[in-house]
């Protein structure tokens, strides 16, 4: 894509980036959820391997070996999902910062930056000042 193609950034005034705020909320509700158990399942297959690798078993004759694939495969999965909704984001013009705390920017118009984080009723105005 070129830069003539390209879409310019989507720049929010603070009450454009509050009245996207209940769509917002919904998408990064869903990856703050989805990224948690991405997690914790991806430490209990982890765990689960060290525990089936003894000295003597290999990986093609573990009788558990199919399942570990299917998880592999069942996170592969929700992994594309979980980009998906980072794309939602992207599309509305947001940026993800933190997918576990579920922390997101607002480009904004102004000098400041708009942020807001899952749980907040209201995106804050945030300035940086040059050093």
């Amino acid at each position: 894509m070129t830069a003539e193609q390209r879409p310019a950034t989507k720049r929010f005034t603070r009450i454009e980036a509050h009245k996207a705020l209940p769509l917002v909320t919904s998408i990064v509700r869903d990856i703050v959820e989805l990224h948690a158990d991405l997690e914790q399942r991806r430490e209990r297959l982890g765990e689960l391997r060290i525990s089936r690798k003894g000295p003597k078993q290999r990986p093609e004759t573990d009788p558990y070996e199919e399942e570990f694939r299917q998880m592999e495969d069942d996170l592969a999965t929700d992994d594309g999902r979980l980009r998906g909704y980072c794309d939602e984001l992207s599309k509305l013009g947001v940026e993800l910062k933190d997918p576990k705390a579920g922390a997101v920017e607002f480009p904004s118009i102004g000098l400041g930056h708009l942020v807001w984080r899952l749980g907040e009723s209201d995106v804050q105005e945030v300035y940086t000042t040059g050093a």
